[in-house]
């Protein structure tokens, strides 16, 4: 079975942006994204409730879960949700807030938003694969909330894993790079780019340390500084600065039964302040 994935940050309603990238002008060019290429799984990040009816008006035969919502900076709830096209049946559901959960207090360590989890466990149909897709946001300022974020999930999907035995596929926006220069001077790369721009955190290796898969190194040996996911509305003369913040991870421990096909970013239009990624998966089937 080959299934095809689409994480996607959406970037809302764009309030604090020029006109020209608000979500109302950028709707038309995410109608044509919409309608050219194969969405049988799509995850989006900073959707709100407007981004959500637009997609579910746009595309036939979707089905999705919205998972929590929590309120952002300009005062908007948005979420984190997956959908799904029906050649899949949702099996199971959840979603959970990143925070730390103490007796006496929660807290979210130095991130600046609360910030959460959607899954879903879906079945196809035709031949009764089973899989779970996870999507989250990372936190755009605290770097202990993206690590100990990280290993939340981390350890959530493998709990998940060994109990439901499929493979998981982690989506979302990590507000995190995989790799930069150790030497790098953020100061060369142009005005676009100001000091303490880019995030110089590790929670990426935290994943790789536990046995996740990155889809992107299915394709390209290396990382490197042309990678980048998000763009901030300049798509290719934003400079090359390793901003792949954007990834599709996988974890397949327990069955070894899913592949990755396909690696690519979706740039012929400007849908947002990221491109979409878009990858590809083989799954073979899993006895429940």
């Amino acid at each position: 079975m080959e299934i095809s994935v689409i994480s996607f940050n959406v970037d809302c309603l764009s309030l604090n942006r020029q006109s020209e990238f608000s979500w109302e002008n950028r709707k038309n060019n995410n109608k044509y994204f919409i309608d050219t290429v194969n969405n049988d799984i799509v995850c989006l990040q900073e959707a709100c409730g407007e981004n959500i009816e637009f997609f579910l008006a746009n595309q036939t035969k979707m089905d999705f879960y919205k998972g929590v919502g929590i309120i952002n900076s300009e005062g908007i709830k948005i979420y984190n949700p997956i959908f799904w096209n029906d050649s899949f049946k949702m099996i199971k559901k959840g979603r959970f807030y990143l925070e730390e959960i103490t007796e006496k207090s929660e807290t979210i360590w130095d991130s600046c938003e609360l910030r959460c989890v959607s899954w879903v466990l879906l079945m196809d149909i035709r031949d009764k694969s089973r899989f779970i897709i996870v999507n989250t946001h990372l936190d755009s300022k605290g770097s202990v909330a993206r690590k100990e974020a990280s290993k939340m999930i981390a350890e959530f999907i493998k709990q998940l894993s060994d109990q439901e035995y499929c493979p998981v596929i982690l989506c979302g926006d990590f507000n995190s790079r995989p790799w930069f220069p150790a030497d790098e001077n953020q100061l060369e790369y142009g005005e676009l780019i100001w000091p303490g721009y880019l995030p110089t955190d590790d929670c990426y290796n935290l994943f790789r340390k536990e046995g996740f898969t990155d889809s992107y190194l299915f394709f390209y040996d290396v990382d490197n500084l042309d990678s980048n996911t998000y763009h901030d509305y300049n798509g290719d003369i934003f400079p090359k600065v390793g901003l792949r913040i954007d990834w599709q991870l996988v974890w397949d421990e327990n069955t070894k039964n899913i592949e990755v096909r396909s690696y690519n970013l979706y740039k012929e239009v400007i849908v947002s302040d990221h491109y979409p990624v878009l990858c590809k998966y083989n799954i073979n089937s899993t006895v429940a």
